[in-house]
């Protein structure tokens, strides 16, 4: 990867758009073909005022999700199941599991509760004794159990990260291996992604780029706060920006999927207002743009991959800021690259 750390005009648009989200760092890249432009700005810990790097690691948050989608589609080829095959042939006993196909969970169609929305509005005190549980899927589960169903199985539109938790057990008493497993042997390591792992059960270094809560949080390094077991397959991944576009350009240039593959990937649930969700990637049609890939939050970072086919642009970003809304810097990088 190439850094344009020379460009001011790339480092004032990405200044403004990281002070507009009121985050202390950020980091973009934007890649057309062997054009790539790459630049970091702001801190990376507020404390020792460390400056964000491109090579640091951070938490990409639910963009695993397209990762999971390619390596569904994958082990759909291999035999190992449908996307048609409903739930209940792994697990009987989640309400409505013979109503609900695997396509409806990746698809966010199931109508089951997002253990993400109760996680979300817990006070720091909360979130902070999560992080140091071991949480397994299970646990994810039963939280979401306790609240009613959004719709019946097919019936609507709500994204949910539990359908996601759930994709993991189906595919580990489907394949007998965990899904990292196969997100390994058939993604990261194959595209020599060696700086990206499942932090929900393997090790990693600290994080040099810190995450910092939002404002009704207080505004703290949440890093330490991140519990990533109770994420799961909802987005406990960390990654690099050099990693990411990897994973990128291989998914839109035909490395990982064939074509009929891609365009199943791209078949979506109507999610309304123009976005639809496919088999783990969410798709988009704006006046400034139409473009697929996916966001990714934690309660530290906001993050994002989104791949632009008309102009076959690949633009991915994090800040470390949590839950905060990307569309006006994802606008900012956009008009930016397409006048260079």
């Amino acid at each position: 990867m190439t850094s344009d750390q020379t460009s001011p005009s790339l480092r004032d648009v990405l200044n403004a758009a990281r002070r507009e989200l009121d985050a202390p760092g950020a980091l973009a890249v934007l890649a057309r073909g062997d054009e790539v432009h790459s630049l970091a700005c702001g801190v990376a810990d507020v404390a020792t005022v460390t400056p964000v790097r491109l090579e640091q690691q951070w938490p990409a948050g639910s963009i695993l999700k397209v990762m999971i989608g390619a390596v569904l589609l994958r082990l759909e080829a291999s035999g190992a199941f449908s996307l048609d095959d409903v739930l209940a042939n792994w697990m009987a006993d989640i309400p409505l599991a013979s109503d609900i196909t695997l396509r409806m969970l990746a698809r966010h169609e199931s109508g089951i509760h997002c253990f993400g929305e109760v996680l979300y509005h817990l006070p720091l005190t909360l979130l902070r004794h999560n992080a140091t549980k071991r949480w397994v899927p299970a646990d994810n589960i039963e939280i979401a159990n306790h609240y009613p169903r959004y719709f019946e199985p097919g019936q609507g539109f709500h994204y949910s990260n539990t359908n996601y938790v759930v994709l993991g057990e189906v595919v580990r008493m489907a394949t007998g291996r965990e899904l990292s497993e196969h997100l390994h042997e058939m993604v990261w390591d194959p595209l020599g992604m060696a700086d990206t792992v499942y932090a929900a059960t393997e090790p990693f270094q600290p994080l040099e780029l810190r995450g910092y809560a939002r404002e009704e949080l207080g505004g703290v390094d949440i890093t330490e706060a991140e519990a990533w077991s109770l994420y799961g397959y909802g987005g406990a991944i960390l990654t690099t920006a050099s990693d990411l576009l990897k994973f990128m350009r291989a998914l839109h240039g035909g490395q990982l999927l064939d074509d009929a593959q891609y365009a199943v990937m791209q078949q979506a649930a109507d999610a309304g207002h123009g976005k639809g969700y496919g088999i783990g990637v969410q798709t988009f049609s704006r006046d400034w743009g139409s473009f697929l890939g996916h966001g990714g939050n934690t309660m530290g970072y906001t993050s994002g991959c989104w791949y632009f086919p008309d102009e076959q642009l690949h633009m991915l970003f994090c800040v470390n800021r949590g839950f905060v809304r990307e569309k006006s810097l994802m606008q900012s990088l956009l008009e930016w690259v397409r006048v260079q």
